[in-house]
């Protein structure tokens, strides 16, 4: 399996992962903690405009 793979794999069959949601999967296959930037309001907020058409 390459080295790429390992977290979406793991993401996509751990059971005990069913139902979670935000979670950052690391390189090592496990969940990490985000990086805080990223929970930031401004920048969720920025983000989803870009979705908007």
């Amino acid at each position: 399996m390459s080295v790429a793979a390992r977290p979406s794999l793991y993401a996509a069959t751990d059971w005990a992962l069913d139902g979670e949601t935000g979670l950052v999967i690391g390189p090592e296959a496990g969940p990490v903690a985000a990086y805080p930037p990223s929970l930031d309001t401004r920048t969720i907020t920025a983000i989803l405009a870009l979705r908007k058409p």
